[in-house]
């Protein structure tokens, strides 16, 4: 394994001679820092953060043991025990100061496995504590998702601020387990044009007919929401990136058009969509730091659709812009 993917170590030793040894045996296998003060030690777990293992020997004030906990709560804390000091070690065990303790004299491989396997049982432990947090951090999304105003009564879709909390929550999945996922705004060309010709009740009726149509015709995983107070309907794509979004949202927009409703100020002289495409990816150079920032992006592509008369889609994927008919 590389030396930078290793594990970080801290080696507290009060005789230089043995902490000069200790740093040897584990030099080659860990990132080590070796101190023999006590402070120092401490100054070091401010300064640098999260050690995977913290090794000590005994301090003489165990308060030391405890100052350790609360600094780094997830490190694992071995200590470094002697024959005479096996009662201190099993009640700092039993009390959690330390997660293991070894006792002198052990060998270099000893010493080594005991660290890995402690490591590994810890980041297990680690990892379930994560899951279960994220599980509250899903309960607590659903229930600000159930406590808002979830979905638009006209149109039959989630409301904007629906959208909001899920594109926040899909965002920070998406960064958390380097995963993609894209949305597509789509928007009815002309409109103020139709509603001016047809009037406000034909108007409210095509509207609904756009949402229906989009809910109609994405994936059982894909998410349907009201854009702000204007007609703009938004899709979120989840484990979805640009090329397939795109595939998706030609789909819509040509099946669209393919109704046949008369629009006589458009020059397709049909109700017609126009869409936008924004993605967030690893491959991306330009990653959006927000879900902000991916929906401001989809905005701008959106009226390029439209300035390009409607019934197409203007998308970037970060490093590329297009349009497709």
């Amino acid at each position: 394994m590389p030396k930078s993917q290793t594990a970080r170590v801290l080696c507290i030793e009060h005789d230089p001679v043995v902490l000069q040894n200790l740093h040897d045996d584990l030099a080659n296998h860990y990132h080590v820092d070796s101190v023999d003060n006590d402070q120092q030690a401490l100054d070091l777990i401010r300064q640098n953060g999260f050690y995977e293992a913290v090794l000590t020997d005994l301090p003489q004030n165990t308060a030391l043991l405890e100052e350790i906990r609360n600094l780094s709560p997830a490190s694992v804390r071995i200590l470094l025990a002697q024959e005479n000091d096996i009662g201190v070690a099993r009640h700092a065990a039993e009390s959690g100061q330390i997660f293991q303790y070894i006792v002198h004299p052990f060998t270099a491989e000893e010493l080594l496995s005991t660290i890995d396997l402690a490591v590994i049982e810890n980041a297990r432990a680690l990892d379930k504590l994560q899951l279960e947090q994220e599980a509250k951090e899903f309960l607590s999304t659903s229930e600000r998702l159930r406590s808002a105003m979830m979905f638009d009564p006209d149109l039959g879709v989630g409301s904007p601020e629906a959208m909001e909390i899920e594109l926040e929550y899909m965002h920070n999945i998406a960064v958390r387990y380097k995963r993609p996922y894209s949305i597509a705004i789509f928007d009815l060309d002309q409109y103020v044009a139709y509603t001016a010709n047809y009037g406000q009740r034909a108007a409210r009726l095509a509207h609904k007919l756009m949402a229906e149509h989009i809910r109609h015709s994405c994936r059982a995983a894909d998410r349907i929401y009201r854009c702000g107070a204007a007609t703009p309907i938004l899709l979120i794509l989840p484990e979805t990136g640009t090329k397939g979004a795109q595939v998706l949202a030609e789909r819509i927009v040509q099946t669209f058009i393919a109704r046949n409703i008369p629009h006589a100020k458009s020059e397709h002289e049909l109700l017609s969509l126009s869409a936008s495409l924004a993605g967030y990816d690893q491959d991306r150079s330009d990653k959006p730091e927000s879900w902000q920032s991916l929906l401001d992006e989809a905005m701008l592509y959106l009226q390029v659709s439209q300035s390009q008369g409607g019934n197409c889609i203007a998308f970037s994927s970060g490093e590329t812009e297009g349009i497709a008919q």
